[in-house]
């Protein structure tokens, strides 16, 4: 009762959550701006999702696979995806975490989801929580958590450090490490990692390591974006 009545008080699927259209459809985004989400398609490493020019396994997962079985992801980091998730690091949508969590139950296949016995996210950093009020990596992921029924734990804390969102993908793998470190056992756990956007999959490559260090019987991930920069 209570969550009907919250949807009919504080409808979110009135107007296009992108262009403020009247008329929704998935996600409560129209058609239009539907049409204009670029999805995750062509030829991709099937571990990270990066382009790859032949089929198989990117370099680097070649020279060394990842500590996490698969990402899962659907859009390219992109207009009018990209908005969106700005929006949501404004500090002002939280409301949107409901609708990526939307996306990450259509996107992980259910299997997958049967698989899992936790659910985490990549934690930011405490300057950029204090600005915005809350981690959206998290937020996700508790969402995630209460449409699954899957539990949600903090096994994660993210250390000082400098940004490294501009740093190519050898730079970027260089600079986390020693930036994450697991808090929690999560011993004979599989674990679903949880953020907005992979950029060279070097982040989720240290904090799928350290759940392995951490006891993790398997790892997965899943970005509601990925970029397709190198």
């Amino acid at each position: 009762m209570f969550k009907l009545l919250k949807e009919i008080l504080f409808p979110n699927d009135v107007k296009c959550i992108i262009c403020d259209n009247e008329i929704t459809e998935k996600y409560s985004i129209c058609n239009e701006c539907l049409n204009k989400l670029k999805l995750i398609n062509g030829q991709r490493c099937p571990i990270c999702l990066d382009k790859v020019k032949t089929d198989g396994y990117c370099a680097d997962c070649l020279k060394k696979k990842p500590f996490y079985t698969k990402l899962f992801c659907v859009y390219v980091y992109d207009s009018p995806i990209k908005e969106l998730i700005l929006k949501f690091k404004s500090g002002k949508n939280q409301f949107l975490r409901e609708y990526f969590a939307r996306i990450a139950v259509d996107t992980v296949p259910k299997e997958i989801f049967e698989k899992c016995t936790l659910i985490t996210f990549v934690p930011c950093s405490d300057e950029k929580i204090a600005i915005r009020g809350y981690d959206q990596a998290e937020a996700i992921a508790k969402a995630v958590s209460e449409k699954t029924g899957i539990p949600y734990k903090k096994t994660i804390v993210r250390l000082n450090g400098n940004k490294t969102a501009k740093l190519n993908k050898s730079k970027r793998l260089e600079s986390v490490k020693d930036r994450y470190i697991f808090c929690e056992n999560v011993f004979g756990e599989t674990v679903l990692i949880i953020d907005d956007v992979c950029t060279t999959s070097a982040t989720l490559r240290y904090c799928s390591e350290q759940l392995q260090i951490a006891g993790a019987k398997e790892v997965f991930c899943f970005t509601v974006a990925r970029t397709d920069k190198h």
